[in-house]
């Protein structure tokens, strides 16, 4: 038996007359899951409770799968929260606090402005020695003083001596 991938037509050979038969093979598909925005959750709501509307055909009409929306509709019913909301505990709000603030940034500048050669683990440990609540990544470091202080960090290319000089 030839190994086949299950997209390809299985042909097998019929016992009595020897005629190819095609069999279809299985399909192998994944299922294609959607992204609904707080906008087409928020229409659904308005036209099941506002317009009296039945939630399959309020689904249908904003083309959402109709057993989603049957699912968001009956746990607004066991829990009548904003649906639309974030729960405290599913992890981080939708707007979190940046870290580094104008405080950050007026101090980096001038750190910079000090003392132009610093690299960035240097620029980090003056920045943690002055600010004692503040643990960031060099990373997030980097990343807010080339976007948000518009520094840009050069490496340090060091010259060899010359050699074979007397």
């Amino acid at each position: 038996m030839d190994r086949k991938p299950p997209e390809q037509m299985i042909i097998a050979e019929s016992e009595s007359d020897g005629d190819e038969v095609e069999i279809p093979a299985a399909p192998t598909c994944k299922a294609f899951y959607r992204r609904y925005n707080d906008d087409e959750k928020e229409k659904l709501f308005f036209l099941v409770y506002e317009k009296g509307m039945s939630v399959r055909s309020a689904a249908l009409q904003l083309q959402i799968k109709p057993r989603t929306a049957q699912y968001w509709v009956r746990q607004d019913l066991k829990n009548p929260t904003d649906q639309i909301m974030r729960n405290v505990a599913s992890g981080l709000p939708r707007e979190r606090p940046p870290k580094l603030v104008e405080e950050h940034q007026a101090f980096l500048v001038g750190l910079i402005d000090e003392k132009p050669s610093l690299v960035l683990w240097e620029i980090m440990s003056s920045l943690t020695e002055k600010f004692a609540d503040l643990s960031i990544q060099k990373t997030a470091l980097y990343n807010f003083m080339t976007e948000k202080c518009r520094i840009s960090l050069k490496r340090a290319h060091f010259q060899a001596a010359e050699r074979n000089n007397p």
